[in-house]
């Protein structure tokens, strides 16, 4: 039988991976989506001097 530590462990890392799988592709679609409209407006990503 596992410890509960390890066991603890494991979920932690596995809920993790699975927040990972979930958000990248989200923010990727968001950026994909959102990203190409706002590259559109002129000077709307230049610094400031």
């Amino acid at each position: 039988m596992k410890s509960p530590v390890l066991k603890n462990d494991l979920a932690a890392v596995l809920r993790y991976l699975v927040m990972f799988a979930v958000a990248f592709p989200l923010f990727s679609l968001m950026w994909v989506v959102l990203g190409a409209k706002l590259e559109r407006r002129g000077g709307a990503a230049r610094p400031a001097p």
